[in-house]
């Protein structure tokens, strides 16, 4: 295989497994903001059907309003779409899985185990570069949705 001593795999493997963990968490960082983002659409398109601007509007504003509940609903969409549970893969298989892990050698164990956790970090990257796009159009259209909110409270006034 390599020359490379037990210290240096060791220090591999922890490597990558420092990198799995900090993708596993921007992962649940990424699910947070989310969260913080519903929880907004959802409390300001109560308070907009709940308020005037539902019933005293013009028919641009009503137009205008409308236009901001599609955009609430495709963000909702969205970042529905980005938080849908999705299995995780594992740093590391188990022995039950792949027995023949305890018939290799130390070097070999070691380069399997640092293949593997590069593995479950690409798969959890990869997710990750979805979801940020997902949740940044939707929190797009939140801002956007807001505005036209703002506007028709502002010409009400």
């Amino acid at each position: 295989m390599s020359t490379v001593d037990n210290n240096s795999w060791n220090a591999l493997y922890q490597a990558q497994l420092a990198n799995y963990d900090t993708a596993l968490g921007n992962d649940h960082n990424m699910d947070a903001k989310a969260g913080v983002v519903l929880a907004a659409i959802l409390a300001i398109t109560v308070f907009s059907l709940s308020h005037d601007l539902f019933t005293e509007s013009n028919r641009w504003q009503f137009a205008l309003l409308i236009i901001s509940l599609v955009l609430y609903a495709s963000a909702v969409i969205l970042i529905l779409i980005g938080l849908f549970p999705k299995s995780y893969a594992l740093p590391a298989n188990t022995t039950a899985e792949h027995p023949e892990y305890l018939d290799m050698s130390n070097d070999k164990l070691m380069y399997q185990l640092i293949v593997d956790t590069e593995s479950a970090t690409d798969s959890i990257t990869s997710r990750l570069k979805d979801k940020s796009i997902l949740i940044t159009v939707s929190t797009v259209f939140f801002l956007i949705g807001t505005v036209l909110l703002l506007i028709i409270k502002l010409v009400q006034v």
